[in-house]
C-alpha cells in the first residue's frame, strides 16, 4: 500500500483541490441610516439571503464576489 500512494504525493501541488467556492448565506436585515429617525424595530426585520463565489489564490488572498437578496417591505 505504501508503494501505491508514494507516486501521488508527487502531484500534490500540481492538483489544487480547494481552488473555488460557492456559498449560500440567510440571515435578517434591518436599516438605520440617514432615512430614519429612530433605531431599528423588530417590525422592520426582513428576511435576506446571499449568494457568494470565492477563489482561493493561495494562503492569503482570496477573491470574492457575491450578490444579495434582501426583502426591504
Amino acid at each position: 500500500m505504501k508503494f501505491f500512494v508514494a507516486p501521488f504525493l508527487l502531484f500534490v501541488n500540481i492538483c489544487p483541490g480547494q481552488g473555488w467556492e460557492i456559498e449560500v448565506v440567510g440571515g435578517v436585515s434591518g436599516y438605520n441610516g440617514d432615512l430614519t429617525q429612530k433605531l431599528i424595530s423588530l417590525k422592520t426585520i426582513r428576511a435576506a439571503a446571499n449568494l457568494n463565489l470565492k477563489c482561493n489564490l493561495d494562503n492569503t488572498v482570496v477573491l470574492r464576489a457575491g450578490i444579495a437578496l434582501v426583502n426591504v417591505i
